[in-house]
């Protein structure tokens, strides 16, 4: 009785560890950005149809600090219980650095662990990042606005800032990168809160001028 005592008390410490955070952080890349000068030959080719926002990550956060990270290794990553995932995956949560695994992994031990309280294990914590990009259809949103994919055209920030900010209905947060003294839209970040609803984001970055949305090149 008071092994079966100490274990459940055990199992409501890690859970309540690992439920400490605020909100998340759902970040998607342009794909086009994060494939210039990265993607190497361990990493999956993308499939036709990809997306041109893929997913980065679905990270529990904190209003003050950082984290939480690693809240639970007990429960190591095991590809084979997001096998049944891996087509979608492959379209909208790709590899872009390194193998699928190796980035899958990575996602899950540091920031998957954290979020169990709600999304309980591995296969419902990857499942929920495809539902909500799926969901979400960032790019849908410019693509109706004629803002696509170019090596050449160079479109105005704010002008994507505003459409996915009324979007979503909340202020989210943007990151560039800058290469050759150009601006390329690199990660798009869409705060939620535990409910999955978009709640403004209490860190705010953004890019500002002229940045380019470069088309997938891996």
């Amino acid at each position: 009785m008071k092994t079966v005592i100490l274990s459940l008390l055990l199992l409501g410490l890690a859970f309540a560890a690992s439920s400490n955070f605020d909100y998340y952080v759902f970040s998607n890349r342009w794909t086009g950005t994060a494939c210039m000068g990265h993607h190497d030959a361990e990493a999956d080719k993308l499939p036709p149809g990809a997306y041109n926002f893929t997913v980065h990550g679905l990270w529990p956060s904190q209003v003050e600090g950082f984290g939480p990270f690693y809240c639970d290794d007990s429960y190591p990553f095991d590809m084979s219980e997001i096998s049944d995932l891996k087509g979608e995956m492959q379209m909208i949560w790709p590899s872009l650095w390194g193998s699928a695994e190796g980035f899958y992994r990575h996602e899950w031990e540091k920031h998957g662990t954290c979020s169990m309280p709600i999304t309980h294990d591995e296969h419902g914590y990857f499942k929920k990042g495809l539902e909500l990009a799926k969901k979400l259809k960032l790019e849908q949103v410019l693509f109706n606005h004629g803002i696509v994919p170019s090596w050449n055209k160079k479109y105005d920030y704010f002008e994507i800032e505003s459409l996915l900010q009324e979007h979503t209905g909340s202020k989210i947060t943007f990151t560039c990168k800058t290469h050759s003294g150009a601006a390329y839209l690199n990660e798009v970040r869409v705060c939620m809160d535990k409910q999955f609803q978009p709640m403004d984001c209490p860190h705010l970055q953004s890019c500002y001028g002229q940045v380019y949305l470069p088309p997938i090149s891996c």
